[in-house]
């Protein structure tokens, strides 16, 4: 929860650290709703501090405005911005494109598209509309679609681990738990599968490693 006082302290520590007077506080706002814009502290006789700072209310930003930007920033926050709702699909379609045309660096991608979808949210009718309306259509469709696809394994695959590490928690205690270390090293979604279903016929924790 956005606290005035809080940026004002972070600003004071800043400027300490690296004994400068060049601060300037930006906040993102990505959701509706009322902020206090200035601190004024003092007394009867005089006001001895005021701070401020640049807002960035993402809710009153037009995302039309940004379709084509070159600043990733902006392009990443356009589901979080201003637009009509029958232009949800569209708008997630020009941050993905955004995203994979500005950032070239694969596990920022990843992380970035997960930003993305996050936020846009869209319900499965859109993701159909999507695929057929604009990926289908898309120069780089192979490039979008193995991005689509990795974030989806990557979260199929942390709910499996989330799932074994339940299931040896229930099974074994805090002895099963230990297993999960090597467990989370596990990038193949199969493998992932077969320790699932092992939890639910093992009986001992040796049972269970064969």
């Amino acid at each position: 929860r956005f606290s005035i006082h809080r940026l004002a302290h972070y600003c004071l520590d800043l400027a300490d650290l690296f004994d400068t007077r060049r601060v300037v506080p930006v906040v993102v706002f990505l959701r509706p709703g009322a902020f206090p814009t200035r601190l004024s502290l003092g007394g009867d006789r005089a006001e001895y501090l005021y701070f401020s700072f640049i807002a960035c209310d993402l809710t009153r930003t037009p995302a039309a405005a940004h379709l084509n930007s070159r600043n990733i920033v902006a392009r990443l926050n356009l589901p979080n911005m201003a637009h009509e709702k029958h232009r949800r699909v569209e708008i997630y379609a020009r941050a993905c494109d955004g995203l994979v045309d500005l950032e070239k660096d694969v596990e920022k991608q990843k992380k970035y598209a997960d930003y993305i979808d996050m936020y846009a949210d869209l319900t499965e009718e859109e993701q159909v509309r999507y695929q057929m309306d604009y990926l289908s259509l898309n120069p780089r469709k192979d490039e979008l679609m193995g991005l689509h696809q990795t974030i989806r394994e990557e979260g199929l695959q942390q709910g499996l681990r989330e799932a074994i590490e339940l299931g040896l928690n229930l099974r074994f205690g805090d002895k099963g738990l230990q297993l999960m270390d090597r467990i989370r090293q596990i990038d193949d979604t199969d493998r992932l599968y077969m320790i699932k279903n092992a939890i639910l016929t093992a009986k001992t924790i040796p049972e269970f490693q064969n």
